[in-house]
C-alpha cells in the first residue's frame, strides 16, 4: 500500500528532507515557494555531484526538532506540497508547436540514474503559466534557452493507472513488484514491466524529499531513486484520453 503520511524518523532517514528541514528552522525558509525551491536545489546538487553535507553536521537534538518543524509545515502546506494525486493540468515543457503527443518508445540511458529515457515527463504547476520543473531550470544545473515553451496537458482519470511513490518504502514496493535489469554496472527498475501494469508514475514533493537517494532494499538487491529532482511525473504510456491546451512562456 502506497503511505499516506511520513514522521520525523522519516525526514531525518534522508539527506535531502534532513537539510531541507534545518534549511527551515535556521529561518532560512520564508514560504511555501521558498520550500519547495530549496528542495529542489538540494536534490540537483545531490544528483549532479555537488552535495556538502557539512553545512548542517548530524546533531541528534537539532535534527529531530526541525524534523518536527518541517512535518507541521508539510501538514498545512499548499497543494504541491501536500497533494498525494495526480492533479491537471500538468505542464510539458518543450513540446515544439503543433507536434502531436505520440506514444513513448521506451529505453535505457546510462546518463539518466535510472530513469527511463523516450517518455514523455510532466510535472505539476506552482502557480499559472510555472511548471514545478521550472525550480530544476532555475537551480543553474540544467542548460536550457529563457524562455521556454509550455503546454498544458490533460487526461481523464478513469482512464489510466499510475503509481505514486511518496517515500522510500513506495519505490521499495515498485522495485519489489516490477523487478529490475542491469545497465552497465547498476541495477534500475525494469520500466518496461512497469508500464505494462501502470501508465505513470508521479513522485510527489514528499516523495522527491524522502525518497530521491536513499537507497532501498528489495529481494533484487539495493535499488535507489535518482535524479528527478523535482515533483514530476514520467508517462511510459499516454492513455486515449490525453490532450493538450493552451500553451504559455516558462521565463
Amino acid at each position: 500500500m502506497q503511505s499516506e503520511i511520513f514522521s520525523s524518523d522519516d525526514v531525518q532517514r534522508s539527506p535531502i528532507s534532513r537539510n531541507l528541514a534545518r534549511e527551515l528552522a535556521a529561518g532560512s525558509i520564508d514560504s511555501p515557494d521558498e520550500l519547495y525551491e530549496t528542495a529542489v536545489d538540494l536534490a540537483t546538487s545531490l544528483t549532479n555531484g555537488h552535495w556538502r553535507d557539512d553545512k548542517y553536521p548530524p546533531d541528534e537534538r537539532l535534527d529531530r526538532a526541525a524534523a518536527e518543524q518541517l512535518v507541521a509545515a508539510m501538514k498545512c502546506g499548499p497543494a504541491l506540497l501536500t497533494s498525494r494525486s495526480l492533479v491537471f493540468p500538468q505542464a510539458i515543457i518543450g513540446l515544439e508547436g503543433g507536434e502531436p503527443l505520440r506514444q513513448p518508445k521506451l529505453f535505457y540511458d546510462r546518463f539518466l540514474c535510472g530513469k527511463p529515457a523516450g517518455v514523455l515527463w510532466t510535472s505539476s504547476l506552482l502557480a499559472p503559466g510555472l511548471p514545478a520543473w521550472a525550480m530544476v531550470a532555475e537551480s543553474g544545473y540544467v542548460a536550457g534557452q529563457d524562455p521556454v515553451e509550455g503546454v498544458e496537458f490533460f487526461a481523464d482519470a478513469d482512464e489510466f493507472s499510475v503509481f505514486t511513490i511518496n517515500s522510500p518504502c513506495d519505490f521499495a514496493e515498485l522495485c519489489e513488484e516490477f523487478g529490475s535489469v542491469m545497465m552497465g554496472s547498476n541495477r534500475v527498475l525494469d520500466w518496461r514491466r512497469v508500464s505494462e501494469v501502470h501508465h505513470a508514475v508521479h513522485l510527489t514533493f514528499s516523495g522527491l524529499i524522502l525518497a530521491q537517494g536513499v537507497p532501498v532494499q528489495t529481494s533484487t538487491g539495493t535499488m535507489t531513486l535518482n535524479g528527478w529532482d523535482s515533483e514530476s511525473t514520467v508517462w511510459l504510456r499516454i492513455p486515449e484520453s490525453a490532450r493538450l491546451g493552451r500553451r504559455f512562456l516558462v521565463e
